[in-house]
């Protein structure tokens, strides 16, 4: 894949750098849209659509405000309330409220955090978008933001607005359940600025669009970002990581070998920039992208999701594109997820374009959404033109969706279960007679029915067993089916145990059962 050029940033930042955008909620499975934007061109069978196309926000009916737009991409967490907080920000902050990722929304026109519009750039408080929220409760949620000085927004002197655009990562804290964000005198909670200081008709310049924070095993957090070429930086998705992520000073960036890259402010440090700028994590391979990251539980990698202009050269279309890797370091080749125009390539004679992506899982067990399984939810903004300009109109949509790790040439993989609530300590039976191999035989069915990865049973050519869950701990069930040629293609089933009727309820452990408070995994 061709990644997104310098060149190419630019010309979309020159076009629509005034129309940042944000939007609001209808119940799920409402207001499917006509052709040609209810039959996007799916790279099958790695993915396929499973569902209608819906509005999550109808930005020219539901705004709060016109600058209630969607300009990230879609992030959610669980509050300790058990609510899921959608939030798809712009620098006039609001959020979308629902019970699950599938809705129905609601959106309510109470601001969660303001901008500063500091007009003086050594401070980092400018507009400010809040774009990776992580909870370790639900009720303390600190929060990433996109941090954008632009300079013709205080004074004259610039020739457009993009080359006086001077980005940076912050940071913010919310103590209520993300009903409101507030961070500490700036520059205080600056997390990531290039060592260089704001310079008139250079732009643009700095770090942009965090993504989602996961967590791994290792105790780290970890988030991506696009890093513009400037100085000693290289154009490139760059890589941090803290353990502490209350701290904006502690996150280390990736310099190549080792996370030992330490951001400074350029306007109270005198150093050498080299030092302090980030490396570009495996370019050749993703390039820029860095909107949407997560841990894939049934390709068991780590996925990344970003709009891409692909290669005219090589027939690759504009449109979504995805990356797996093992360890965050060294990804596979973007490949194809969904074909669609977008902002980067737009033409203004056909359809209106999209913008952010991401993926989010209903299913998922993690409370901040790091997760995601064979089945998800694909979010994306659907970007409304005036002609060939760009417009606030913009509404938030999501697509069902569901993976297949099929190989061409492969076998499919087809799991059913009587039961994906059964009660704990009592069998379960499992069947994936309907896997089938249209040029050879399947040969074998492989099981891992503890969700960790391995499958520790084989059951030959016979396409059925079961188990008995001792606890009600969600995990996902995947049978792997391989073909005479070797290939194979897994298929999952997130089974949910449940206690017998007799039993207390499931819950966490005995502190959580006493206070009849439901348990979350993290």
């Amino acid at each position: 894949m061709t990644p997104t050029d310098h060149g190419a940033w630019r010309r979309l930042l020159a076009v629509t750098v005034a129309t940042l955008a944000v939007v609001f909620a209808m119940p799920a499975g409402a207001g499917a849209l006509p052709p040609p934007y209810s039959n996007f061109d799916y790279n099958e069978p790695f993915v396929q659509q499973t569902g209608p196309e819906t509005f999550v926000f109808d930005w020219s009916a539901n705004k709060c405000e016109d600058n209630d737009i969607t300009d990230e991409a879609a992030r959610a967490f669980r509050s300790d309330t058990g609510q899921v907080q959608l939030m798809t920000s712009h620098f006039t902050n609001y959020r979308f409220l629902a019970p699950s990722i599938d809705g129905p929304y609601t959106h309510p026109c109470t601001k969660i955090m303001s901008s500063h519009n500091n007009s003086d750039p050594s401070k980092f408080d400018a507009k400010e978008w809040l774009a990776s929220p992580w909870t370790p409760d639900g009720k303390t949620v600190y929060a990433l933001t996109h941090m954008e000085y632009r300079a013709n927004d205080y004074q004259g002197g610039c020739t457009s607005t993009a080359t006086c655009w001077y980005n940076s990562i912050t940071s913010a804290v919310s103590t209520n359940s993300g009903a409101t964000f507030t961070h500490s005198a700036a520059p205080s909670n600056l997390v990531a600025a290039t060592p260089y200081q704001f310079v008139f008709n250079a732009g643009p310049d700095g770090y942009f669009t965090p993504s989602n924070i996961i967590r791994s095993g290792d105790g780290y957090f970890y988030v991506m970002f696009r890093a513009q070429p400037q100085g000693a930086q290289q154009l490139g998705a760059c890589i941090m990581r803290t353990r502490d992520i209350s701290d904006p000073t502690s996150w280390r960036a990736w310099n190549g070998s080792t996370f030992s890259v330490q951001f400074v402010n350029p306007y109270v440090v005198t150093m050498n920039p080299a030092n302090h700028v980030c490396a570009p994590v495996d370019f050749n391979s993703i390039g820029t992208i860095s909107e949407s990251l997560t841990y894939n539980t049934y390709f068991k990698k780590y996925m990344l999701i970003g709009n891409s202009i692909g290669d005219v050269a090589t027939g690759r279309p504009p449109g979504v594109y995805y990356s797996l890797s093992d360890d965050l370091l060294n990804w596979s080749n973007a490949e194809l997820l969904m074909a669609a125009e977008i902002t980067y390539s737009r033409d203004c004679n056909l359809p209106d374009p999209i913008k952010e992506s991401s993926i989010l899982d209903a299913n998922s067990t993690s409370r901040n959404f790091e997760t995601v399984g064979q089945t998800a939810t694909q979010f994306y903004t659907w970007y409304h033109l005036d002609g060939c300009n760009g417009t606030l109109d913009r509404d938030l949509l999501r697509i069902p969706i569901q993976f297949s790790n099929q190989q061409p040439g492969g076998p499919s993989a087809q799991m059913t279960t009587v039961d994906s609530t059964p009660t704990v300590g009592e069998p379960v039976a499992f069947s994936a007679v309907g896997s089938a191999d249209t040029n050879g035989t399947v040969e074998k069915f492989q099981w891992d029915m503890d969700g960790n990865g391995t499958f520790e049973r084989n059951t030959g050519k016979d396409a059925t067993t079961s188990e008995v869950f001792s606890s009600t701990r969600q995990v996902t069930v995947t049978v792997r089916v391989t073909d005479n040629d070797g290939k194979f293609t897994d298929d999952t089933v997130v089974m949910k145990p449940q206690q017998g009727a007799a039993a207390r309820p499931a819950y966490c452990d005995q502190v959580n059962w006493k206070q009849k408070r439901p348990c979350r995994d993290r």
